[in-house]
């Protein structure tokens, strides 16, 4: 009864507990969840730097032309304006979405090139790219990943990763869902001559740039915190017939050092608005000479604004080294 045009009235007819009756004339809107959409604040270190964080529940579309993506780049573009010294991505638990929007949302970050490879049965691949030149914020970054972090949010958490854009952190590998699935409606199929349900079949698989499969394995943080919910059992791993984790050829990609290595990356973020141009990105690509090159398998470095405040022992952490 509620549900009708945008715009149109109705009136609702409340009867109360004490008998007493109320008529309540509502219009009917679109109802925005704001807590369904990118949101984001930052923190100033006492006597220090200001940081910003950027908290993204999904990789979520809509048909009035918000996107992920387009969030997140208004929230990093008033985090420029204030000059923050690195941003925190907040991927824990969001388990995807769309796929378009992941490889927009991570060419935020790089400058041009391979984000994520997809690949069928025949084995015949597709490679999305990020076709924009520049960046929208070259200050550090750090993506904070948990078991729950699926699908899209591995596509991000990988790319940022082979690029050596971003420090990944987390609880654990991310929840490790590579493929892509479609259901068959059998019923239609059969034209209702018998019930047979619905079929669901994977169709595809996400490899990301260093060849390596996001499925089963997920992404490893560079840096492991204690998990809390480390006794629930989740993720492609845990079940019984999930499909393996695999790899293929990489693609040839241009790498930064790693995060907390460039020199460039101690200067204060930009000011101001971005000029005028034609592309929505203005800000070069962080680059530091001598220092680009082919991702090398090496252990990554956490910068220097990651560590703990003098006085406050920082807990129990692993690093973890990727086989070369």
């Amino acid at each position: 009864m509620v549900r009708g045009a945008k715009g149109s009235r109705v009136t609702l007819v409340v009867k109360k507990p004490s008998d007493e009756i109320t008529t309540i004339r509502i219009t009917r809107d679109v109802v925005v969840i704001e807590e369904s959409y990118a949101r984001g604040a930052t923190v100033q270190l006492k006597g220090g730097k200001t940081f910003g964080y950027i908290y993204l529940p999904a990789f979520y579309g809509s048909d009035s032309g918000r996107t992920a993506r387009s969030d997140v780049q208004r929230l990093l573009a008033e985090m420029r304006n204030r000059k923050v010294a690195g941003v925190l991505i907040d991927l824990r638990t969001n388990g995807g979405g769309l796929l378009g929007d992941s490889v927009e949302l991570a060419g935020l970050f790089i400058d041009k090139g391979p984000v994520v490879q997809t690949q069928v049965g025949g084995g015949e691949r597709q490679i999305l790219e990020d076709e924009e030149k520049g960046t929208a914020f070259d200050a550090p970054v750090v993506v904070m990943v948990d078991r729950f972090s699926a699908s899209a949010s591995e596509i991000v958490a990988g790319a940022l990763q082979d690029y050596h854009r971003a420090v990944i952190v987390g609880t654990g590998p991310t929840h490790g869902k590579g493929t892509v699935q479609i259901i068959a409606d059998l019923d239609r199929l059969m034209r209702g001559k018998d019930e047979l349900g619905v079929f669901k079949v994977t169709v595809q698989q996400f490899f990301r740039v260093n060849g390596e499969s996001t499925q089963w394995k997920g992404v490893v943080p560079d840096i492991l915190l204690p998990d809390p919910a480390g006794h629930i059992e989740a993720g492609e791993r845990s079940l019984e017939n999930s499909i393996p984790f695999s790899k293929i050829e990489p693609l040839p990609h241009r790498t930064g050092p790693r995060p907390g290595r460039c020199p460039s990356w101690s200067r204060s973020a930009p000011s101001g608005s971005p000029p005028a141009t034609s592309s929505p990105r203005s800000t070069p690509a962080p680059s530091c000479s001598g220092a680009q090159g082919r991702h090398q398998g090496a252990a990554a470095t956490p910068p220097a604004w990651l560590a703990q405040p003098q006085g406050k022992p920082a807990p129990p952490i692993e690093r973890r080294v990727p086989p070369t």
